[in-house]
């Protein structure tokens, strides 16, 4: 949410039926020759956008304010598929919809802490200890007996809701008889992954259980595979449980829910309306539609309503929203089960550019150049030794433990690679002394910083206007190697009043291929000049 400080200034029917489906088929093709000028068209078009330079950058959205308890939100699987595949899909066509502006992003094009994510950019690197741990401690142990309260023990996802004897309710995911080790695994790989990068998760871990310290209880629930619920009975429990034991125990994924209720998943338009927390959107969350680069890594299904979890906190309560079901990801290493050999570059010769989920999620349609550079820059932050800490934290045997690491560190590069030729990689933009007098704006890019783009073959273009928007005139190019423009030409003389559009310019900067070519959008940074103190970039804006 853009706080005050951040924002812009800126017939009767037809008689009979035939009648009716012309008026309609002309209405559709109208609309369909719209779309190509209303995509041309800048979101950002208009008056320029000014930051108030004194203003204290937004970290946190206040969004975690005690709400009275919602209710439940059920999950149909046949409402969603009308939902995700016609319903919405028609109504933006016939609105014209265009996507618009993230609305949950600071001055800085970042997205602040809230009750969806919690920003890590700018903390100390996470050590490979940190990653391997996630927010799991090391105490963390179901303790028998363990009461069984819902469960789906069909289909390709199986998982319990249970109650310890210290009263912790914990979600546990199974492997799948075909695939031994790999479901459990991937709950906690992609767990350990979503935790470092800020979004919310369950803490969880491997354990094994014995199924002799599982009861039913008397209202235990049967979950459906396409929504609903029922009666959960033994031999369905039974059932599974006699397909997954090994020398009676049993290997799950297990996620221990924070104290409080469990309200259903979240949807992927609109807000939730009984929840005055919920402000924005959630397809103009770019903390949602910036997931897309880590769903692609991770190989997620689908960012459907059952796999994602609104949680009321006892302790605050309020709405925290989680990423669950996780033992669903990591589909691209269904494949490990053949031989060794098999894990090789054709796993990763797919369209990594324009991969989707197989379960649509209309904030990645709604996505744009912004909010793409911002989820890739969550995924580039990763290195080789903290996504081997991840795969070490899934308990594998060392060789599966080994491959399953390569086929992650190998489709990050394919991902990272295809999602850079589509982007502006300028970023880490700050301000540096050379001098009395003399400032220079250095910046980054994010691919070469990742080791996935050449440096040599990188450059940028800068631009600068002032806040009236007079063109200063001057052009700069520099070099990733030396990504560093001289702010002197453009600095105000001290006499100049503090309230003078020449104290507040704005640096228009643009990547450049080896050929000159531009790559992605512009992005525009805001300087501003206070009287007997350094200039400092006061905003940030990705076109």
């Amino acid at each position: 949410m853009r706080c005050p400080a951040c924002v812009r200034r800126r017939g009767a029917p037809p008689r009979d039926p035939h009648q009716a489906r012309l008026a309609l088929h002309g209405f559709l093709l109208l609309a369909i020759l719209a779309i190509p000028a209303m995509l041309g068209t800048s979101a950002r078009a208009g008056a320029p956008l000014r930051f108030a330079p004194d203003a204290p950058l937004v970290r946190a959205i206040d969004d975690t304010s005690a709400i009275a308890e919602p209710d439940r939100s059920d999950w149909n699987m046949n409402r969603w598929l009308v939902d995700a595949h016609g319903r919405t899909p028609l109504d933006d066509l016939l609105a014209l919809h265009t996507p618009r502006p993230a609305q949950d992003i600071n001055a800085l094009d970042r997205v602040p802490a809230c009750s969806w994510f919690r920003p890590r950019n700018g903390q100390r690197r996470l050590s490979t200890q940190e990653i391997a741990r996630g927010n799991a401690p090391r105490a963390l142990i179901a303790r028998g007996p363990l009461d069984v309260l819902a469960g789906r023990c069909d289909g390709r996802e199986p998982f319990l809701l249970i109650r310890d004897a210290g009263g912790d309710r914990w979600i546990l995911e199974f492997d799948r008889p075909d695939h031994p080790l790999l479901a459990t695994g991937a709950a906690i790989v992609a767990a350990r992954l979503l935790h470092a990068a800020g979004y919310h998760v369950l803490p969880a871990r491997i354990l094994t259980i014995d199924p002799a310290d599982l009861t039913l209880s008397d209202a235990a629930r049967a979950i459906g595979l396409r929504g609903g619920e029922g009666t959960l009975e033994q031999d369905a429990l039974d059932r599974l449980l006699l397909r997954l034991a090994d020398e009676g125990r049993v290997r799950v994924a297990a996620s221990r829910l924070p104290a409080g209720e469990r309200k259903g998943g979240f949807r992927d338009r609109g807000t939730r309306s009984d929840d005055p927390n919920d402000r924005i959107p959630h397809e103009d969350r770019r903390a949602l539609r910036g997931l897309l680069p880590l769903i692609a890594w991770l190989d997620h299904p689908g960012l459907r309503p059952s796999r994602t979890l609104d949680l009321y906190l006892s302790s605050g309560r309020y709405l925290r929203h989680y990423l669950v079901g996780l033992s669903a990801t990591l589909g691209c290493l269904e494949h490990m089960r053949a031989e060794p050999g098999a894990a090789s570059a054709e796993s990763f010769a797919f369209d990594a550019a324009h991969w989707l989920p197989p379960d649509p999620f209309r904030p990645f349609t709604q996505m744009g150049h912004a909010d793409l550079y911002w989820g890739l820059s969550l995924l580039l932050s990763f290195d080789e030794a903290q996504i081997r800490a991840a795969v070490s934290a899934a308990e594998f045997p060392p060789e599966l433990e080994a491959r399953v690491a390569h086929q992650l560190l190998m489709r990050w590069q394919t991902i990272g690679r295809a999602y850079l030729e589509r982007i502006n990689g300028a970023g880490s933009f700050r301000v540096r002394e050379e001098g009395a007098g003399r400032w220079r704006l250095l910046c980054d890019d994010l691919g070469v910083a990742a080791g996935l783009r050449n440096g040599e073959q990188q450059r940028f273009l800068l631009r600068y206007a002032y806040e009236n928007g007079e063109d200063s005139g001057a052009q700069q190019v520099r070099g990733v190697s030396s990504a560093s423009f001289d702010l002197t030409p453009f600095a105000p003389l001290p006499s100049v009043p503090q309230d003078d559009p020449r104290r507040y310019g704005v640096a228009t900067v643009t990547a450049l291929g080896p050929q000159g070519e531009r790559r992605g959008a512009a992005t525009r940074v805001h300087v501003y000049y206070p009287p007997g103190d350094p200039p400092r970039v006061v905003g940030i804006v990705r076109d």
